[in-house]
């Protein structure tokens, strides 16, 4: 995170996290210095949030830019309607969901992350929020076609990525794929209020696995990780019959 990305963020908390927040930029340093990933866990709460975060995973990162910049909300079309049906595909530790649940009385949210140890910090801030009633996880990924799928995966940070060359050490693991348009079917859903997907490069291959979905879906944001990808991705919905409003490197797409 930026210098002025932590002044904005330490603005807009209450004391008590302002001086969390500090606690937990002493524990980062002391992580990156000592490079012990095992340093105490820390609780924080932002805008009646809850999270419980590990220092030097970039987490915070995470929050600040779904809670302070509301980076999917930022265009008032595209907050969830009451009793809406949700998807969020590429949950990482649920900022997204739980924002929605915050914004609208949802109904459901059904929330994808494959990453082994992300899931489980998805779960444990679900339950510290109290909503295992309306954000329903999945630990999966989704693409073009059911199966399996190699995802690399770090220590030091909380997505799945492709595979190839990164400064992190990680490994690569291997995890069920489904294609969004077998979910729906299976989970008998008729209607999408928001389909949200940011999922590290993957994001054509989940469009084209959600050619129904994208029928039944009202409004989408998708963040793009290439010049490449957004035009694909922007063809594709286009294709769906979706007016599209960019925001680098987000594509927002309204149903016409």
């Amino acid at each position: 995170m930026r210098k002025v990305d932590i002044i904005k963020f330490f603005r807009a908390l209450n004391i008590n996290n302002k001086m969390k927040l500090l606690l937990y930029s002493t524990l980062v340093i002391l992580c990156r210095l000592t490079r012990n990933a095992t340093l105490p866990k820390l609780n924080f709460q932002v805008f009646d949030i809850s999270y419980q975060i590990s220092p030097g995973l970039g987490e915070l990162d995470i929050i600040y830019h779904t809670n302070v910049l509301k980076q999917y909300m930022q265009i008032p079309e595209f907050i969830p309607s009451k009793d809406a049906i949700c998807i969020d595909v590429g949950a990482n530790i649920g900022s997204t969901a739980l924002a929605w649940t915050r914004a609208a009385r949802v109904e459901k949210i059904f929330a994808f992350e494959p990453h082994p140890e992300t899931y489980r910090r998805l779960m444990r801030n679900i339950k510290l929020n109290g909503a295992s009633q309306i954000i329903l996880p999945r630990q999966m990924a989704l693409g073009a076609k059911e199966g399996e799928i190699m995802l690399f995966i770090s220590e030091e940070g909380t997505m799945a990525m492709k595979p190839g060359s990164y400064k992190w050490q990680g490994r690569e693991i291997s995890c069920p794929l489904m294609a969004l348009d077998t979910f729906i079917k299976i989970e008998h859903i008729s209607s999408i209020d928001i389909l949200k997907i940011d999922i590290e490069g993957y994001e054509v291959e989940a469009l084209l696995g959600a050619a129904k979905a994208l029928v039944i879906t009202r409004r989408i944001v998708l963040e793009y990780h290439s010049s490449e990808l957004r035009e694909q991705c922007w063809k594709l919905l286009l294709d769906h019959g979706f007016q599209i409003i960019e925001r680098a490197p987000l594509l927002f797409g309204l149903r016409k």
